[in-house]
């Protein structure tokens, strides 16, 4: 996923005559979607084998409950609107990216 989009973004900007300037900055790449950690986890387990489960859930907490040196903010999706104006790059959702990293 990462590095089909990193590509595609190599071949738009090679593609267009345009100054490289007007593809300066930061841009965030991420799989649409969002979720929390604890969704992400529980919907890795859900996807395992039955007789292959080990826990079968995860018990969500919250940020203070995990303390960190760094502080976190309550609310941290990544904005991936830049990427996709720039190189019209729209990453598929998160659980079907899931779905084929898990696949056996």
């Amino acid at each position: 996923m990462i590095a089909e989009a990193t590509a595609q973004s190599v071949r738009t900007t090679l593609s267009k005559v345009a100054s490289p300037k007007d593809f300066s900055g930061v841009y965030h790449l991420s799989a649409g979607g969002r979720t929390s950690w604890h969704g992400f986890a529980q919907a890795i387990i859900d996807r395992i084998p039955p007789t292959e489960k080990k826990c079968q859930s995860v018990v969500p907490i919250t940020t203070a409950e995990y303390p960190t040196p760094a502080k976190r903010p309550a609310f941290s999706a990544m904005d991936c609107g830049k990427l996709e104006r720039a190189f019209g790059i729209r990453l598929p959702d998160w659980q079907e990216s899931l779905a084929q990293v898990l696949e056996p």
